[in-house]
C-alpha cells in the first residue's frame, strides 16, 4: 500500500475484546441487567456501641450476683430442714429427701415442731421408710404418715402449739453428751417421749435413731408404742444411748 493511504475500518472480530473506551456490552436478551453494588453498611454510632457494652456488662453481673445469693442461701439455709436454725442442733437433707440433724434429740424435737406448724411431709420426712410407715400405725392404726401427722396436729391444743413444739431439749442432755458424741455411724440411741415435758398435745411414742456416715446425722429408724398421755417425765433415762 502507497505510504500516506489511509486504512478503511474494520468492525471487530465477534472474539475481540472492546476497548475500555467503549460502553459496555448489553446482556443477551431474556437476562436481568446486573444490579449496581449497593452502599457499604454504614457503622454504629459510637454512643450505641459504648451503650451496648454497658448494658452487656450490667446483665454479666446481675447473673454472677443471682448465682451467688443462690449458692449461700443454699449453703447456709438449705440444709436446715425446716426445723430451729443451725446452731440450735444443725439438719441436712438426704439425696433420698430424708431429713435430719446431727444431734438425736434435735432430730426428735423437729418431729414436734413439724406437727405444730402442720408440715406433714417434714415430720414424715424425718423417719426412713420403715419407721415412717411404724409411725402412722402405731400412733392411729393407719398406714399414711402424711394423715396421720395432719391428725395429731389438729390435737395440739389451741395456743399451745410453742409449748408443744419445745417438748424436746434442743440439744442432748448433759448427762449423755460424751457417750452420745463417742458413738459410731451405725449407732442407735432410744428417746422415749415420756422422758420430757410433753405439753399442748400427744405424746409420740418411743424413737430409735440410727447414727449416719453422712456428716454424722442422725435418722429415725424405728418407732415404738407409747402413751399419748405420759404419766410423770422422769427425764432422759442414762442408758438410752445403744448399739
Amino acid at each position: 500500500m502507497p505510504s500516506g493511504t489511509r486504512q478503511p475500518a474494520y468492525p471487530a472480530a465477534p472474539n475481540q475484546v472492546t476497548p475500555p473506551n467503549q460502553p459496555p456490552s448489553l446482556p443477551p436478551p431474556g437476562q436481568p441487567p446486573p444490579l449496581p453494588p449497593g452502599p457499604p453498611p454504614r457503622r454504629a454510632p459510637r454512643w450505641l456501641t459504648w451503650l451496648g457494652k454497658k448494658v452487656l456488662g450490667w446483665l454479666i453481673f446481675v447473673l454472677l450476683t443471682v448465682l451467688a445469693l443462690a449458692w449461700a442461701y443454699d449453703h447456709f439455709f438449705g440444709s436446715d430442714g425446716g426445723g430451729p436454725t443451725g446452731t440450735e442442733g444443725g439438719g441436712g437433707r438426704m439425696e433420698t429427701n430424708n431429713l435430719m440433724a446431727n444431734d438425736p434429740y434435735v432430730q426428735v424435737r423437729y418431729i414436734y415442731t413439724d406437727i405444730a406448724q402442720g408440715k406433714p411431709d417434714m415430720v414424715c420426712d424425718r423417719f426412713d421408710p420403715r419407721a415412717r410407715q411404724q409411725f402412722a400405725r402405731n400412733m392411729m392404726g393407719l398406714d399414711d404418715c402424711h394423715q396421720v401427722a395432719m391428725a395429731l396436729h389438729e390435737r395440739v391444743e389451741a395456743g399451745k402449739a410453742t409449748e408443744y413444739a419445745s417438748s424436746v431439749g434442743f440439744n442432748t442432755p448433759s448427762a449423755l453428751a460424751p457417750s452420745v458424741a463417742a458413738m459410731a455411724p451405725g449407732d442407735t440411741i432410744t428417746i422415749d417421749s415420756c422422758e420430757h415435758a410433753v405439753e399442748g398435745g400427744p405424746a409420740l411414742g418411743v424413737f430409735v435413731l440410727t447414727k449416719l456416715g453422712h456428716k454424722n446425722q442422725w435418722l429415725v429408724t424405728e418407732h415404738r408404742p407409747g402413751p399419748t398421755e405420759c404419766p410423770n417425765a422422769s427425764g432422759p433415762s442414762p442408758t438410752s444411748p445403744g448399739r
